[in-house]
């Protein structure tokens, strides 16, 4: 393997071969507080999950684990689903809440993290982007 094979934003740490974890930083829990249809024990799982190493595969696009992990996260959050959204400097995904100004866990692949905030607002502040945009992540 060589180092043209591995995305050069992400830190990886090899487990077997052509597969690499990254651990993506998670929001503290009084930022998760933020979300206020948990309970403080729904917080404390959601927050755990995200902690997890995410596995990545060599040759697979850098956004499928992510993705699957943010599934995850769906299903401990109660909301409706995992969307996506592309901005002239990002891409993200996005727990579905059913309102743009109500804050979610979102994920940014460049950044590697895990965050909450609103997806309405991020749009706002960094534009939103075109498919042509994507060839830059």
């Amino acid at each position: 393997m060589n180092n043209r094979d591995i995305p050069s934003e992400m830190t990886l740490t090899p487990i077997q071969s052509r597969v690499y974890e990254v651990v993506y930083t998670a929001p503290s829990l009084k930022m998760l507080e933020r979300l206020h249809w948990l309970s403080t024990a729904e917080r404390l799982v959601l927050r755990r999950a995200m902690k997890r190493p995410i596995e990545f595969r060599l040759g697979h696009h850098k956004s499928w684990p992510v993705h699957e992990r943010m599934e995850e996260l769906d299903k401990i959050a109660w909301t409706h689903g995992v969307e996506g959204i592309i901005t002239r400097r990002r891409a993200y995904d996005y727990l579905n809440t059913g309102d743009s100004y109500t804050p979610t866990i979102m994920a940014s692949y460049a950044q590697q993290r895990f965050f909450v905030a609103d997806w309405a607002t991020i749009i706002e502040q960094e534009g939103e982007g075109t498919q042509d945009d994507l060839l830059n992540y």
